[in-house]
């Protein structure tokens, strides 16, 4: 699983939040040692994919092609599109995933990971008509994390919503997710890669062939500043 990791296309970072408006010696002094936290973006409008990738474990093959797409958008004029050969029945294709390396290079040119602890991560998928599979067991997603022991946290599951945008969304933590999955050992300070679970509902015998699409990806990074 994660066998190669590409660098990815380091997200925009905004301002300090922090507005110091009569700045003191000591005023610079305290804000210097206050936690921040710097939002990480993924909207594609680079029109590339921003550095996601495709699983490759044999248990979560049905992601066939990932791409930039401008066919639908929730912000902006792009997002990733991820086509699909969504298959219940089939062992490996009842499932796929996208995933994202958040590391970051330290002084040394070194990739360290990176704390979400407490932070949420979101993102908003498009999903087309026929995408549900059976209504009574509806295709989903759940945000994913992994560590960088490769002990991994899933968010609770989100049902598909036909030819809707819906919001799915995870918040890293020592504890497990409601209705989600956390491996023993998992540590959501350490974090590398971040994704996105694409799976078949339970005991669906559907299929579906087709894309769904991902935008405005949101998380944040703790970090001490300076």
């Amino acid at each position: 699983m994660y066998k190669k990791h590409s660098r990815c296309e380091r997200p925009r970072l905004p301002q300090s939040r922090i507005t110091i408006r009569s700045i003191t010696a000591a005023a610079l002094l305290a804000a210097s040692t206050l936690a921040l936290a710097a939002e990480s973006n993924y909207e594609f409008e680079s029109g590339t994919t921003g550095g996601w990738r495709i699983t490759d474990w044999h248990g979560a093959r049905a992601v066939q092609k990932i791409s930039c797409s401008k066919d639908k958008s929730y912000q902006g004029h792009h997002s990733l599109r991820a086509d699909v050969d969504l298959r219940g029945s089939h062992d490996s294709l009842a499932a796929g995933e996208i995933f994202v390396d958040v590391r970051r290079t330290d002084e040394n040119g070194q990739l360290q990971p990176v704390n979400l602890e407490d932070n949420e991560i979101s993102m908003m998928v498009y999903c087309p008509a026929a995408s549900v599979g059976e209504p009574k067991r509806p295709n989903g997603f759940q945000v994913f994390v992994k560590d960088d022991q490769w002990h991994s946290e899933y968010g609770p599951w989100v049902n598909v919503q036909e030819a809707s945008w819906v919001r799915v969304a995870l918040t890293p933590s020592r504890k497990t997710p409601p209705g989600g999955y956390r491996a023993k050992g998992f540590d959501p300070t350490r974090i590398n890669v971040i994704g996105l679970k694409i799976g078949a509902g339970g005991k669906s015998h559907a299929q579906y062939v087709g894309p769904f699409y991902v935008d405005t990806v949101r998380y944040e990074v703790n970090e001490e500043n300076p």
